[in-house]
């Protein structure tokens, strides 16, 4: 199958976005991962990709902790902003964020979930390397609606069920 072909067929597969974050409050890297799936339910577990010559990777493999945000219906600018390059961002500062616990770890206020998180592995791909995260403690507010990703475009989702 083409790259091409293939990246067409999964932009149709729905998907939240997520933004991680790490660092000290000096210096907190932020960046958008893509595929979040929880891998494990049992011993809490959480996988995303990143690409293999991601700063964020190497803050992540580095530090203790970190955070994945999903992101709100009303934080586009966000997913924009953190997709790009993976480095300090004055984002922050407008969306409005905060640090959880002792450890002081970097987290998205007004998201629907956030997941305090400690590295476990990764798994290298050609372009990409699988992060393995064991989340230890959430916030949750169901509230707040989730962004979608679909298609290319981004999505609220409404009340409404079918």
């Amino acid at each position: 199958m083409k790259s091409q072909d293939f990246k067409n067929a999964m932009a149709i597969v729905p998907t939240s976005v997520a933004v991680v974050l790490v660092g000290p409050q000096d210096r907190i890297r932020a960046c958008t991962i893509s595929s979040l799936v929880s891998v494990d339910v049992e011993v809490p577990q959480l996988a995303f990709v990143l690409k293999s010559e991601s700063r964020t990777l190497l803050d992540i493999t580095r530090e203790d902790f970190f955070s994945i945000s999903i992101l709100a219906e009303t934080q586009k600018p966000l997913a924009l902003e953190f997709s790009n390059s993976g480095s300090e961002h004055s984002l922050l500062d407008v969306f409005g964020f905060d640090f959880h616990g002792s450890s002081q770890i970097p987290y998205l206020k007004k998201t629907p979930v956030v997941f305090f998180c400690t590295f476990k592995e990764t798994v290298k791909l050609t372009h990409s390397r699988i992060v393995i995260a064991m989340p230890f403690s959430a916030l949750f507010n169901n509230k707040v609606r989730p962004l979608v990703y679909q298609n290319r475009l981004f999505y609220s989702l409404s009340e409404n069920s079918v």
